[in-house]
């Protein structure tokens, strides 16, 4: 009993320990040389979209949801290297729900989500095409309706 209990708690030990998260996306290919990172807090992101949104109220209280968003752009990307990409995407933990995966004429879109109850509070979103890799990571407390609303504003 005890060499069943091992070997299961050494097989999630595993498990666990191969999942990636969008962390650690990030933290890996930011440093490269080909590659542009951003990071744009709350208070930046609700000055531009206050500017943005005047006309729309709806736009403006899903923009103060966002709490922060990150942008990694690989230019030049080699085969390798959006390979890497594209694996660390799938292997996300199981926190994260695969939303959509659409190929198209040689270019990739993978859009993943994190819940927490029936709020989102992250998402990713992942553009692959020939020798450019783009991810984006938006965190904040959506519900389904400010999605939709999300959605409007990107032409989505």
């Amino acid at each position: 009993m005890k060499k069943i209990l091992l070997t299961l708690a050494l097989a999630f030990a595993c498990c666990w320990a191969s999942a990636t998260t969008a962390d650690d996306l990030f933290n890996k290919f930011k440093g490269l040389d080909n590659a542009k990172f951003m990071n744009l807090p709350q208070e930046m992101l609700q000055m531009a979209m206050a500017q943005a949104s005047k006309s729309d109220d709806a736009k403006a209280q899903v923009a103060k949801k966002i709490t922060s968003l990150d942008i990694l752009q690989i230019e030049k990307a080699d085969d390798a290297t959006i390979k890497q990409v594209t694996d660390m995407v799938n292997d996300f933990d199981e926190t994260y729900e695969e939303l959509v995966r659409a190929n198209e004429n040689g270019e990739q879109a993978i859009i993943k989500m994190k819940r927490d109850g029936d709020k989102f509070t992250e998402m990713i979103i992942v553009a692959i095409e020939a020798g450019e890799c783009a991810v984006v990571r938006m965190n904040g407390n959506f519900s389904s309706e400010d999605l939709d609303e999300l959605s409007k504003m990107n032409n989505m």
